[in-house]
């Protein structure tokens, strides 16, 4: 036991070496503890990328500071992903004191008179100087998105050359404020044409399991992002359930994730009305999402808030799925349902449906 709990601050501490150290030493005490197995597997996958993204990192640090030709030829071709993920993660990093925010504070600090004028001058102003600063976040983000999509290295290294934390910088608007609704008529954000992009490329980068934890372990950052569920525009909220789903198979992540939800009711009413949804790219990552949460009692808590019934109205909506033709969909539903029986109360609530029973049974494949 001391073992293992000192392996945990060590991996707390990111020294994941020494946590691994630990852990082999500890599964020679108790070689089928199977958390003691979780556990060294995971410490050993995340001391893996801690080796790997330490290389990336001094392998492009050798290629960009080498001039000699010969150095140039070989890993030019290697490189040229890396250095490029880190020139545009630079153009994407927030510039909190860009140029029209300092000239505007000036102007309003300098002048007293005519103040209706000035404001509207500076309006004038502000809105070319935001647009062209939106545009060139814009190109960098979809370029962004292609190159991760490429290569898991280049997914390792924006984490390693501050791509995510640029990219959650955005999300909880430390320069624009991308999250309104872009309105013209009402006055709408023009930054708000971000939101998807920024969204898009965050999901890319989590393709990579140590990136999940690293981008959501701001609480500000998943508090903004669940608050997203309840957008009015359908596609922030299709990348955003998209985005959770990939992130839930973490337990970090997973917990974190039911505790904020249990505190936001809204998007959680939202989500159980995305189980609905016509779309079924939306209720499959609706339900993957649900359902990996539903192991947390948080969550489970939380959706038997759902209706005032215990949950009644909610297994009933899950109890649907079971009918669907989609073998994804009636898979998730009855994983889904499985991880409700966590709590005694839905479980209950299950088992006296007889409906939900025979389908579920239905659900089961056929025997060989």
């Amino acid at each position: 036991k001391g073992l293992q709990r000192r392996a945990t601050a060590y991996s707390m501490l990111k020294r994941f070496a020494k946590a691994v150290e630990d852990l082999e030493r500890a599964l020679t005490f108790e070689p089928e503890n199977r958390e003691l197995k979780r556990q060294y597997n995971k410490a050993k996958k995340d001391l893996d990328e801690q080796v790997k993204e330490k290389a990336l990192r001094k392998a492009h640090r050798v290629a960009t500071s080498d001039s000699s030709a010969d150095a140039v030829t070989e890993t030019s071709e290697d490189m040229k992903g890396l250095s490029t993920v880190e020139k545009l993660t630079q153009i994407v990093k927030p510039k909190v004191a860009s140029k029209w925010k300092v000239e505007v504070l000036n102007k309003d600090e300098s002048e007293d008179a005519d103040v209706e004028e000035d404001k509207d001058s500076e309006k004038e102003n502000e809105v070319p100087s935001v647009k062209s600063r939106t545009e060139e976040i814009l190109r960098a983000l979809i370029e962004l998105d292609v190159l991760l999509k490429e290569k898991e290295d280049l997914r390792t290294y924006i984490r390693s050359c501050g791509g995510l934390k640029a990219l959650t910088d955005h999300l909880i608007g430390k320069e624009l404020d991308i999250r309104q609704v872009r309105d013209s008529s009402s006055g709408g954000s023009e930054a708000a044409i971000l939101l998807v992009p920024v969204l898009k490329v965050l999901l890319t980068a989590c393709l990579n399991d140590f990136n999940q934890e690293e981008a959501l372990k701001d609480h500000e950052v998943l508090k903004t992002i669940i608050t997203l569920l309840t957008h009015s525009d359908k596609t922030v909220v299709r990348n955003v359930t998209a985005l959770l789903s990939t992130c839930t198979p973490t337990d970090v992540t997973r917990k974190a994730l039911a505790l904020e939800l249990k505190r936001q009711v809204p998007a959680v009413n939202a989500l159980v009305a995305l189980l609905s949804s016509a779309d079924a790219v939306d209720q499959a990552n609706a339900i993957a999402l649900v359902g990996n949460c539903a192991l947390e009692a948080n969550m489970r808590s939380a959706l038997k808030d759902v209706g005032n019934d215990d949950g009644a109205t909610f297994i009933h909506t899950v109890v649907k799925l079971l009918d669907s033709k989609l073998h994804p969909i009636v898979e998730r539903a009855a994983n889904l349902l499985a991880n409700l029986c966590g709590d005694s109360t839905l479980q209950k609530r299950i088992v006296e449906g007889s409906s939900a029973v025979k389908m579920l049974v239905k659900a089961l494949p056929s025997p060989p």
